[in-house]
């Protein structure tokens, strides 16, 4: 009797210590597992942290990386709009400059036609002043051989006086033209002083011996008109080289 008493005394002790084991252990793991899940709750925390930490910085990287590109699209722009006005105005210099090389261009041509007109004009003036020249010395000699011809029937001094009126007229036409026309050429301009010398020598006979009412004498008369006529003939030979040389 006492042994069942005791051997449930220890069944009743085994129980209790098992019961209390059960519960001590329950609230153990109770507690364990309520430390886990704060742990697991702020190493959740901590890794949002983290990844909100890092989107951060991702996000100030990637912006970092808008503004540099988008400072470089603008440097980009900028030089590229520079290029653009560098090569704009470059293109209106070249433009301009080959506006100045028509223009010029066009100048010089119109000069050169101008030229080429002038000269083609002097070449037909001095044509017309050698031919007419030409005709005026030969005029000039036949004048001066009247004014001097001795009296006939034909010849009065009506005659001589209109003559000598077209040998003074005459001179001072061919000096007009060699002058404005022919100044340069000197062997031209000399031959003409010397026929100038003859006129006024044949003017002088003509006063003389018309004032006397008698001819001038055969002589004189010889003398004066053939060395007349040698200038004049030199005088119209070098008219016909120059022409030849106009001609060429």
């Amino acid at each position: 009797m006492e042994a069942q008493t005791a051997i449930s005394f220890l069944a009743g002790l085994i129980g209790a210590g098992v019961g209390a084991y059960a519960a001590s252990y329950l609230k153990v793991s109770a507690k364990i597992t309520a430390e886990t899940n704060h742990i697991l709750e702020i190493l959740d925390q901590k890794y949002l942290f983290k990844i909100q930490e890092e989107s951060a910085k991702i996000d100030a990287v990637t912006n970092k990386i808008d503004e540099i590109l988008a400072q470089q699209r603008a440097i980009t722009s900028t030089n590229e709009a520079a290029k653009i006005d560098v090569l704009t105005v470059k293109m209106d210099q070249v433009v301009e400059q080959q506006k100045n090389i028509t223009t010029t261009t066009e100048t010089i041509k119109s000069n050169v036609d101008i030229d080429n007109w002038r000269k083609k004009e002097n070449q037909i003036l001095r044509r017309e002043k050698i031919e007419l020249l030409y005709s005026k010395f030969s005029e000039y000699f036949l004048e001066c051989k009247i004014m001097l011809s001795p009296f006939t029937g034909s010849t009065t001094i009506e005659h001589r006086k209109e003559a000598s009126m077209k040998t003074f007229l005459l001179c001072d036409e061919v000096n007009m033209i060699t002058n404005l026309y022919f100044s340069s050429n000197s062997q031209l301009m000399s031959l003409k002083e010397e026929l100038n010398t003859k006129m006024s020598t044949s003017m002088e006979l003509f006063k003389k011996y018309s004032e006397l009412g008698c001819d001038v004498p055969l002589v004189e008369y010889n003398s004066i008109m053939k060395e007349s006529l040698l200038i004049s003939h030199d005088i119209k030979i070098l008219l016909s080289d120059t022409m030849a040389r106009e001609l060429d």
